[in-house]
């Protein structure tokens, strides 16, 4: 605790520093107004701060805070997002785009939102399904009974790719699952090496367990939910992922 208060006061003496201007601060995902407040700049800072949170969140903020609605992207921007998608990935769009229409059903299903739509693709593109193009995303994800009771899309999109990764690769899911718990930051390869060790009974310093710790990894950079943060030998695990994570069995 010691530790988190010494950042606190590293972040906010950075942020009130006069000396310091043009800077933009982003909150993102914001539950509680209250867990950010102390981090909120209140001295001669020179620079903005941005929080994102939902429409129903943004009750709890001060009157002093100006408002800004951010509209959901339309139907055409989302197609485009989909193919530039499948573009950067070096791919062909024929193989995952089959027709407008197809994405425009699944920009509907997820409600337009960029982040669960970029885990559609990452899932459609992966080469550790059976998914090859956005029909059969679709085909899947109107199959999962459970899909069609959950409101929220963030939920509906990571959850489709845990249960695959789960079934393809469970270590992978139990270390997704492990992740969820730890600090989102800098979460240590060695806490990989020790789940390899346990679950599958083997030397951590063995070339079996250094397989399936690159299998491992594979999958999760394959379905672009984790990857190597830069740096250490550690890794970063997003705080919304984490949450949905703690609620899949």
């Amino acid at each position: 605790m010691t530790k988190i208060n010494g950042l606190y006061f590293l972040v906010t003496c950075w942020l009130n520093a006069v000396e310091k201007t043009g800077w933009l601060c982003v909150y993102e995902n914001v539950t509680n107004y209250e867990e950010i407040k102390r981090l909120i700049p209140t001295g001669g800072g020179q620079g903005s701060v941005i929080i994102f949170t939902s429409k129903h969140q943004k009750e709890m903020f001060p009157s002093s805070c100006e408002k800004r609605k951010v509209d959901l992207l339309s139907i055409k921007h989302c197609v485009r997002l989909m193919k530039s998608y499948v573009e950067l990935k070096g791919l062909q769009l024929r193989d995952y785009i089959d027709t407008d229409k197809d994405c425009k059903n699944l920009a509907e299903k997820l409600n337009q939102l960029p982040t669960p739509i970029a885990q559609a693709l990452a899932h459609i593109t992966s080469n550790e399904n059976d998914v090859n193009n956005v029909a059969d995303y679709i085909k899947q994800f109107d199959n999962n009974s459970k899909l069609k009771k959950v409101i929220h899309p963030y939920y509906a999109a990571f959850s489709l790719t845990a249960k695959e990764i789960k079934k393809v690769n469970p270590i992978a899911f139990e270390w997704l699952r492990l992740c969820s718990y730890l600090y989102s930051e800098g979460i240590p390869e060695i806490l990989l090496d020790h789940l390899i060790a346990h679950k599958l009974k083997i030397d951590r310093f063995s070339k079996e367990c250094e397989r399936m710790k690159v299998s491992t990894i594979k999958t999760l950079r394959s379905y672009g939910i984790m990857d190597y943060a830069k740096g250490p030998r550690s890794f970063t695990l997003p705080r919304a992922v984490q949450g949905i994570l703690k609620q899949i069995h």
